[in-house]
């Protein structure tokens, strides 16, 4: 997984993004997803950002539909996924 990105020194970020929390309903199998996703990403040293249980998947106001953030959500998601990304980059320094 991203031996060439690694090479280059490019960091490698698995990020599984909000999804309103009916959305959970659909796929009952979250939880398995989730835990394949910190595997993969614990045997590959890469970070793993789960963004699936932040306060605003609970909001409808967020989504355009159960997966996807409306213009809103988008903005806010974005500011909280940018503070993380630059946190990120900053302790590798």
């Amino acid at each position: 997984m991203g031996a060439f990105a690694r090479q280059k020194g490019v960091p490698i970020v698995l990020v599984y993004c909000p999804e309103y929390v009916e959305a959970k309903t659909f796929f009952w199998h979250h939880d398995e997803i989730v835990a394949y996703y910190q595997r993969i990403s614990r045997e590959n040293g890469v970070v793993f950002l789960d963004y699936s249980s932040l306060p605003m998947t609970l909001s409808k106001e967020w989504f355009y539909n159960s997966q996807h953030l409306n213009r809103s959500g988008a903005r806010e998601f974005s500011s909280i996924f940018g503070w993380d990304i630059r946190g990120l980059l900053s302790s590798k320094e």
